[in-house]
């Protein structure tokens, strides 16, 4: 097989997780009762479109903000300017803000019980041509093991990827890094429309840095996001 079948085959391989990932939110959110929002930033709206090939969408789907610039993180989704300054549009902080500003968007929509999740992508997929794949890295993917605290650690790898600002401050970080969160709201006292009264989970939020390309890297975000989406759904969100 050449390299450029290889390369095929293997965007293959990653668009079909991706649509089974899609698939198994469409089914965690019918039968919980889901209703989803989106805050994309380095996935473009790809995760809303593989979200609306799936018949039957808009029983759970609400909306998807595609939050690229700076600008409409802030203006859109509510994510400070300062925030942006100091940790970058690439860190879990912005994520987890980008998390919250969709869940303003989703209770406007659906005010009272109706469980809601929120997910959130921002990183840098960079350009083309690729960075080395796993083998050369040091182990493929890295988790920074940060949780919901914000913190990061150094990568430790063998030919890193190129670096780039991760869009503001917060520093240089390698192509690759996407950051993201994911934020959960419930409750009963919300039946009677005391949204004050609803139980919104704190977003929780992981930094990991992907091999490949740009399309590789877009591809393995969005099948992320929405496995880890399904499995909250499902009450796997350990």
């Amino acid at each position: 097989m050449t390299k450029k079948q290889m390369t095929a085959a293997a965007a293959d391989a990653e668009s079909e997780r991706f649509a089974a990932a899609c698939r198994r939110v469409a089914a965690a959110a019918k039968t919980g009762g889901w209703k989803l929002a989106l805050a994309e930033s380095c996935t473009g709206g790809l995760i809303a479109a593989g979200l609306t090939e799936i018949a039957g969408a808009s029983e759970w789907f609400a909306l998807g903000i595609v939050s690229y610039a700076n600008g409409a993180k802030t203006k859109l989704l509510g994510v400070p300017e300062t925030v942006l300054a100091e940790k970058g549009a690439v860190s879990e902080e912005t994520a987890r803000l980008m998390c919250e500003g969709a869940m303003s968007h989703l209770r406007r929509i659906f005010p009272g019980g109706t469980p809601k999740m929120t997910v959130a992508i921002t990183g840098i997929a960079g350009p083309s041509p690729p960075h080395p794949p796993p083998s050369k890295m040091g182990g493929g993917l890295r988790k920074f093991p940060s949780g919901m605290e914000g913190g990061t650690l150094p990568l430790k790898q063998i030919n890193p990827p190129p670096i780039f600002d991760g869009g503001g401050g917060g520093g240089e970080k390698p192509v690759g890094t996407v950051c993201f969160a994911w934020q959960t709201e419930t409750g009963d006292d919300c039946a009677e429309n005391k949204d004050d009264d609803c139980i919104a989970t704190v977003a929780k939020s992981v930094t990991i840095v992907f091999p490949g390309d740009r399309k590789q890297i877009r591809l393995q975000s969005a099948a992320y996001a929405m496995e880890k989406a399904s499995a909250i759904m499902r009450g796997e969100n350990n």
